[in-house]
């Protein structure tokens, strides 16, 4: 941390996240100075958000916010990692996914859908755990609810995880609408020809060709 006017400079820290620590280091006095930030498990499940802030002592600009940005190895995962909901399904689908942990599992103890119409439940076999999502038949997505899954656990680390449903897009086998191409209307029949110019003769159609 400098000073961009290079003035002296006092800094302090102020306040942090609850899972922070931190320590400011001297190396020129009075002008610049090193922060270091740790973050304390327990860790968050795969993104990592905090701020702090420092008081400069500056009238200027009493306090400055520092903020972290970060991804952390996530302590549970589906696999995959979201939900594809199938286009107009003809009738009721079920999909799955499994959870997968980072070290000795804990334990999928609920889980819950966005969407009533969408049915979520815990499924264990062989050992593992799987998050069913039960889709009716002739299901329509709200177009402006976000869909996602709710699974809580009983392990500290990380007592929920969001599981994204999305669409699969555009539905395959449907026509596609097309323009329709408007031909110019014909002049009437009996209209009098410009000056000059023969009168139009009607068409002829002649015997269809052979191929």
């Amino acid at each position: 941390m400098t000073r961009g006017d290079g003035g002296p400079l006092n800094p302090k820290l102020g306040k942090m996240d609850s899972s922070l620590s931190a320590e400011l280091r001297e190396i020129e006095p009075g002008e610049k100075y090193e922060l270091d930030i740790t973050v304390n498990p327990p860790w968050p499940n795969d993104k990592l958000r905090g701020s702090l802030t420092v008081d400069t002592g500056l009238q200027e600009a009493p306090t400055e916010t520092v903020r972290l940005f970060g991804q952390v190895d996530p302590r549970l995962k589906s696999q995959p990692k979201s939900f594809v909901l199938p286009a107009d399904p003809q009738e009721d689908v079920e999909l799955r996914v499994a959870l997968v942990w980072d070290g000795p599992p804990g334990k999928a103890i609920g889980a819950t859908a966005t969407d009533r119409q969408l049915k979520a439940a815990l499924i264990e076999e062989d050992g593992k755990q799987f998050v069913s999502l039960r889709v009716p038949a002739h299901y329509q997505r709200k177009q402006k609810m976000a869909l996602s899954v709710s699974v809580t656990t009983d392990d500290p680390a990380v007592s929920s995880l969001r599981i994204p449903i999305s669409a699969s897009g555009a539905a395959a086998g449907k026509a596609i609408a097309q323009p329709a191409v408007l031909a110019p209307a014909p002049s009437p029949a009996n209209s009098a020809p410009p000056d000059g110019q023969p009168a139009s003769q009607p068409a002829h159609l002649g015997a269809p060709s052979k191929l």
